[in-house]
């Protein structure tokens, strides 16, 4: 192979992603050089199946450029094509730049190597890198998060639900000011692009906070290129006097496992979240998530025991968090006496903190290596008390006569039965009423009032607990608006009118499911839909009513603000409930939510 040409400095036009770091002692030419001899290290470690050693092509030693250092090194390595394997498979020869800029104990990394900048961060087989920490978020937060945010990453720390993205990307002219309080308070930012600081000549900048990075955009020359990095180490040095965080509409960490406790359920990230870093961990994670299921068992304080489901077996993995000199850190390992390959490969990865996500009962998230309390606001959400006395609030479909088990709809308004789909069938029984309850059903009950115009889908789940000192549980209404929010488009006629008409019509029918005024409809039966038509499109009223007695209005807290577990269970709740009211009004719709006295 013909050796390859020096590279001209002034040619060179990197893309202006940056990595920082910070040094305990001020970097010097002989600890920069150092850095540089190590990189081939860190470019070959972990080496991946197929991957030839890479080939140092130039290293340019460091020098003084006024106030700063500067090295790079250009370096090239054959790669497995990713489309074709086994022994006959050819290999693509990729070229790589890496730049260092030092200004006293700060230091920027720009590479070609998308995922470069990560594995210096992690590395502990190169000495002198393994001595430098990722810049602390903080700072870069606040010399460079500021003016007008065009995009905006974000990333939930709420539990995993239908009803609401576990992340999103938000796009707009000042994404600040579309933030919603109340949708949004339980989501934390990962990334931005901004205006930012005067200072730097590009027209936006992006940052990720946690990942100690900054993203420029194209370099027009090196001179530029140079000027940029230089200007983003002194902003960092001297980032000037700022007075509030950034979106305090959001999520923020705090530093403390006080009142952290009892976990109750973890997650990983989304598997794409590791494309550009390596494509090879982005399938495995993805294989591990379709094959594993696993629950959590909770301490008192925030550790925790993972109980993983594999196909090989079950295996459990302990998870424990501290506080080491402000910094909250978590280790996971394996409690199996001699745990498999692919058990360590999990374990691996859950020892990585932007993988890994714990929830608690306190009302505490552990994401990307931070505590989070939710944030909620004391905003009461109204809710209908009703009597439920002579039901049993904990059963929520008949059962068969003198059976402990099993379901029979049959019994349903019958004399004695104590379900909550007799409560509602007494509730509704004047007007139409339909109960859908089964696969693809719409709702639990459509009910349809003409003398009102109002057509209701009924949606009930039983509580938790029939116990009169029960408290308040959010978990106990998620699944229930979840089931409502994902058939909220049956609220408009035209869709309702095909899948009911079905259900309605349908002849191998063999359980009593529609009623009129309290007396049974003919098993085939059209009249309700019939009813619902009669009544004129710009007249008909749509109502989403929940039915879940959990809660008793009589033992919400009085001062939702109040800082009291019962208090903030009812802050979270509230969140909930008006995040589905929100939802349900866009489809022009009334929401209704109905609790025990």
């Amino acid at each position: 192979m013909a050796k390859a040409k020096k590279l001209d400095e002034i040619d060179l036009r990197p893309y202006q992603t940056h990595f920082l770091f910070r040094s305990d002692t001020a970097i010097t030419s002989k600890k920069l050089n150092s850095l540089l001899d190590e990189l081939k290290s860190v470019v070959d470690n972990p080496p991946s199946e197929g991957d030839e050693p890479c080939e140092i092509i130039e290293q340019a030693a460091a020098r003084p450029v006024e106030g700063e250092l500067l090295g790079w090194l250009h370096y090239s390595r054959k790669v497995a094509v990713r489309w074709a394997t086994g022994p006959g498979a050819p290999k693509d020869l990729e070229n790589h730049l890496v730049v260092i800029v030092s200004r006293s104990t700060l230091l920027t990394v720009v590479a070609s190597d998308k995922s470069l900048g990560n594995r210096l961060a992690r590395s502990d087989s190169a000495k002198e890198w393994a001595k430098l920490n990722r810049l602390d978020s903080r700072q870069l937060e606040k010399a460079l998060v500021s003016g007008k945010t065009r995009t905006l990453w974000l990333s939930g720390i709420h539990r995993s639900v239908a009803v609401k993205p576990d992340s999103k990307v938000l796009i707009g002219r000042d994404i600040e000011a579309s933030l919603d309080a109340l949708g949004d308070q339980t989501y934390q930012y990962t990334s931005t692009r901004c205006e930012g600081p005067n200072k730097l000549p590009a027209t936006f900048v992006g940052v990720t906070p946690r990942m100690a990075k900054a993203w420029l955009g194209p370099s027009a020359d090196w001179e530029v290129f140079i000027k940029n990095s230089q200007e983003l180490l002194r902003l960092i040095e001297s980032p000037g006097k700022k007075k509030e965080q950034p979106y305090p509409i959001l999520a923020r960490a705090n530093g403390s496992l006080k009142e952290v406790e009892e976990a109750f359920d973890v997650s990983f990230a989304a598997p794409e979240y590791l494309h550009e870093e390596s494509p090879e961990l982005e399938a495995e994670l993805e294989q591990f998530m379709q094959s594993a299921t696993w629950t959590v068992k909770g301490e008192k304080g925030p550790n925790c025991v993972v109980k993983l489901k594999l196909p090989d077996g079950p295996h459990e993995l302990k998870i424990k968090l501290e506080v080491t000199n402000g910094e909250i850190k978590h280790v996971v390992t394996a409690l199996d006496v001699e745990p498999a390959e692919d058990v360590k490969r999990i374990v691996e990865w859950c020892n990585r903190p932007d993988l890994l996500k714990i929830f608690y009962n306190s009302v505490h998230t552990y994401s990307d290596g931070q505590i989070f309390a939710v944030k909620t606001r004391p905003l009461p959400f109204e809710l209908s008390d009703k009597d439920f006395s002579g039901f049993d609030v904990s059963l929520e479909k008949p059962r068969p006569a003198d059976a402990n088990e099993g379901t029979d709809l049959m019994r349903i308004g019958e004399a004695g039965d104590q379900s909550l789909f007799t409560w509602v069938w007494k509730r509704h029984k004047n007007g139409w009423l339909w109960c859908d309850d089964g696969s693809g059903e719409i709702a639990d009950f459509i009910h349809l009032d003409p003398g009102k115009s109002v057509l209701s889908l009924i949606h009930v789940k039983a509580a938790n607990s029939d116990s009169p000192q029960r408290g308040i549980s959010v978990s106990a209404y998620e699944v229930v608006c979840s089931q409502a929010l994902k058939n909220l488009r049956y609220t408009e006629r035209a869709e309702l009118e095909v899948p009911l008409k079905e259900k309605l019509m349908r002849k191998e029918a063999k359980v009593q499911r529609g009623w009129h005024n309290g007396k049974p409809l003919l098993l085939d039966s059209i009249k309700l839909w019939a009813a619902i038509k009669r009544i004129r499109y710009s007249h008909l009223r749509h109502r989403v009513i929940i039915v879940q007695p959990h809660v008793r209005k009589s033992a919400l807290p009085l001062d939702p603000s109040a800082d009291t577990a019962s208090a903030r269970q009812a802050r979270l709740l509230y969140t909930l409930l008006h995040g589905i009211d929100s939802d349900v009004k866009r489809y022009g719709a009334e929401f209704e939510v109905i609790v025990a006295k």
